[in-house]
């Protein structure tokens, strides 16, 4: 999982790319995507990596599913 400073840095990457945009809605959809990754950015690592485990285990309870429904 990327740590809080990859999505630092990636919104800072998108914050400067907005500024540089003259089309307002498609900076706004870039402004948009910044913040995602300042929130990311606040999860602690710790709970960033159970999320990432327990989307793993989720996603393999939906394959198990759909193979025994076969």
């Amino acid at each position: 999982m990327p740590s809080s400073e990859y999505y630092r840095v990636q919104a800072k990457v998108l914050l400067r790319l907005m500024l540089a945009m003259r089309d307002s809605k498609r900076a706004a959809k870039v402004e948009a995507k910044a913040r995602e990754y300042l929130a990311q950015a606040e999860v602690p690592d710790d709970a960033r990596e159970l999320n990432a485990l327990l989307e793993e285990f989720n996603n393999s309870q939906l394959r198990k599913g759909l193979t025994s429904k076969n």
